[in-house]
């Protein structure tokens, strides 16, 4: 049975402390318990409803975990990583309903002062019914905690950790350090975005763009758990645009979601003959508004992506994936004096064949 901890209702955010050298192993299971205790330690503020935050801190602590999961099956054993993706995705999904709906109240100041003045009185039954649903969500979300599926996957995943980071790994793997790791982790997610987005234009399909959006949270989440190994110039220039390009596909996301959500609630309400004529025009206002923003955001996109491919940026990558150069204690240790920072061939052996 799991100790009973003292609850904590403020959110609380992971930290994590790697070594260049450190096994690699240990350094992923170091980076998953850290994420698990983050978890847990917003559970009870988020069970609550006492700071949106809480919510918002849990949900990105289960996506680190899904991308650690993903990005660190070279040193995890197989059937560690199969077992749990599928778990924490299913809590992924069971949390997303709530958050949707407190993006939508957090920004519903900001539309709602966007229509005329005449207007904006006639979007209260729709907030109204956001905040009920927001509340039915809880409620589902509260029932999703209690279930013995998310109390057996506590458990498991707890002592799966435990177990895992002394045992079942394969002897080649203990060998790897942590620096080795990063830069694999690291140069193989950047790539995938410079892929991604070189193929992204004005007319792309929204499920595109999301998917480019997931691919630089996952760099963002790659660089947080190593970025301690590095720089923090190296880190700073590597994120700079990729960060520049993830807020404005969250920008386009957040006003598809919405967008999307408003059409849906504006048919519910008719259809339940709870929509004056008056606010059924209000909707139909902010909706273009949406729609509107939504178009101006996505012709953005292409020439925001394009800025990856900066000389200041490849340099920067270059140094995260090849592990060019690493500070440690203010000194400077060229790479080719130091074997941890040097390409590994076996553990890096696709950036080193391609000379990244």
């Amino acid at each position: 049975m799991m100790k009973v901890q003292t609850v904590n209702t403020t959110p609380c955010k992971a930290g994590f402390d790697l070594t260049p050298g450190m096994p690699a192993h240990l350094a992923a299971g170091r980076i998953l318990q850290s994420l698990f205790h983050t978890m847990q330690a917003n559970e009870a503020g988020m069970a609550q409803n006492i700071d949106t935050e809480c919510l918002h801190d849990f949900r990105i602590s289960v996506r680190r975990t899904r991308t650690a999961l993903a990005r660190f099956k070279s040193v995890l054993p197989r059937q560690f990583v199969q077992q749990f993706r599928s778990e924490f995705t299913w809590l992924g999904n069971v949390t997303t309903p709530p958050r949707d709906l407190d993006v939508f109240l957090l920004d519903f100041d900001t539309y709602q002062q966007a229509l005329p003045a005449s207007m904006q009185k006639d979007l209260k039954p729709f907030r109204l019914l956001l905040q009920r649903k927001l509340g039915a969500s809880q409620q589902m979300l509260i029932k999703h905690l209690h279930s013995a599926r998310y109390l057996r996957l506590k458990q498991q995943w707890s002592d799966a950790l435990e177990q895992s980071l002394s045992e079942a790994f394969e002897p080649a793997a203990k060998e790897m350090p942590a620096i080795a790791l990063a830069r694999q982790c690291i140069g193989k997610q950047f790539r995938r975005i410079l892929r991604k987005g070189a193929a992204i234009h004005r007319h792309s399909p929204a499920q595109d763009l999301h998917k480019l959006r997931k691919s630089c949270k996952k760099l963002h989440y790659l660089t947080g758990f190593f970025r301690h190994l590095y720089p923090p110039r190296e880190i700073k220039a590597l994120l700079k645009q990729v960060k520049r390009l993830q807020n404005n596909l969250g920008m386009f996301q957040d006003l598809t979601v919405q967008s999307s959500t408003l059409q849906a609630i504006s048919r519910e309400m008719k259809n339940a003959g709870a929509l004056s004529q008056d606010s059924d025009h209000a909707m139909d206002v902010l909706i273009d508004q949406l729609h509107g923003r939504r178009k101006n955001r996505a012709r953005l996109l292409p020439a925001v992506s394009k800025s990856l491919h900066t000389k200041k940026t490849a340099i920067a990558s270059n140094g995260c994936w090849q592990g060019r150069r690493h500070e440690h204690i203010g000194s400077t240790v060229s790479h080719r004096n130091n074997p941890l920072l040097r390409p590994i061939c076996g553990w890096n052996s696709e950036v080193t064949e391609h000379g990244y």
